[in-house]
């Protein structure tokens, strides 16, 4: 079972995952976020329909309100290269996700993706990858799949 100190109770929590994601089941998390629940003064829990691993857009957006409230309202600089890698990745999951729709999931036409050749990327699965630096050579549509050039022996 999870306790939480008594320092933590009033730190807002925003707990959330996809129902569709296979990496941490969401039956995992809801039982995590029913202990977790009693526990804290602000917690919010969220399952987004149809998600897998992934962190939306709408889900940052949360993660901002809950930031711009929790946190000082002093200015914070943020490296411009750190942004547009995050936006990088956000993008390629998007794409990702219109490319994998339905059609009662979506009414968007299939796109390809807006990422170049050479583009310097961070893996994020399969776990053994993850945080590795990869580059961009290919993309098989197909298998909406990228294909990286990783500089480790193995190959993801």
């Amino acid at each position: 079972e999870l306790q939480v100190g008594e320092p933590v109770r009033q730190t807002p929590v925003f707990y959330s995952t996809g129902a569709s994601d296979s990496v941490v089941t969401p039956s995992v998390t809801r039982e995590c976020a029913d202990q977790l629940r009693p526990q804290l003064s602000n917690f919010r829990y969220v399952e987004v329909p149809n998600q897998g691993h992934i962190v939306s857009v709408e889900q940052q957006r949360d993660v901002l309100a809950i930031l711009q409230v929790a946190l000082p309202q002093e200015a914070v600089k943020v490296e411009p290269e750190e942004t547009e890698r995050h936006a990088l990745l956000l993008q390629i999951e998007r794409e990702r996700l219109i490319n994998t729709a339905s059609p009662t999931e979506s009414s968007r036409p299939l796109v390809q993706p807006q990422i170049g050749l050479d583009t310097e990327v961070v893996l994020q699965a399969p776990e053994e990858f993850r945080g590795q630096s990869g580059k961009i050579r290919g993309f098989d549509a197909a298998a909406n799949l990228f294909e990286v050039e990783c500089p480790s022996s193995a190959k993801p």
